[in-house]
C-alpha cells in the first residue's frame, strides 16, 4: 500500500501494488557505448533481488519488450536499456549479452560508466505510477509504503 501527503499529518491510500518490482545491482561497470545500436560488448552481470529476466525475440525488443533503467538511484538521472538475451549464470545472477543503449530519449543521460552497485529496474507491468494531481508536480510530498 503506497499512502500521500502534502505534509507529516493526514496521510491517505495513494495506490496499491499488487507484485514486486524485478531489481538488483550491476555486478561489473557498464561502460558508454553508441546509443541505439547493438552493443555487443562483454556481458552485463546483475545479481537480482527480487524477480527473474528472460530473453525476448530482437523484434520484440525493438517494439519495447525487456526494457530496463539503470542508476545509481541517488539522484533522478536514469539510462534505459532493453535487453534480447538473458542467461541465468548463478544464483540469483544473470547476464545480458547483448544490449541496446540510451533508449526513450535517455541517450544523453548515458555517463561514461555506471558503475558496479548502480540499480537495475525492469520496466515491466509490476512497476507503475502513483496517482499525483498535475497541480502537485514539483511539490514535496510525504510518501508511506
Amino acid at each position: 500500500a503506497v499512502y500521500d501527503a502534502p505534509g507529516p499529518d493526514g496521510v491517505a491510500l495513494n495506490t496499491i501494488v499488487d507484485a514486486p518490482a524485478v531489481a538488483g545491482v550491476l555486478q561489473a561497470p557498464l561502460f558508454r557505448a553508441t546509443p541505439g545500436l547493438w552493443d555487443r560488448a562483454a556481458p552485463l552481470r546483475i545479481r537480482l533481488e527480487t524477480g527473474v529476466l528472460s530473453s525476448a525475440e530482437q523484434a520484440a525488443v525493438l517494439a519495447g519488450a525487456n526494457a530496463a533503467a539503470i542508476g545509481t538511484g541517488q539522484d533522478d538521472v536514469w539510462e534505459i536499456v532493453q535487453f534480447p538475451e538473458a542467461t541465468l549464470v548463478a544464483p540469483d545472477t544473470w547476464e545480458l549479452g547483448l544490449m541496446l543503449r540510451g533508449q526513450q530519449g535517455t541517450d544523453a543521460l548515458m555517463p561514461d560508466v555506471w558503475p558496479d552497485g548502480s540499480v537495475f529496474n525492469l520496466l515491466d507491468s509490476a512497476v507503475g505510477q502513483v496517482e499525483l494531481a498535475s497541480s502537485a508536480r514539483g511539490l514535496v510530498r510525504y510518501w508511506r509504503v
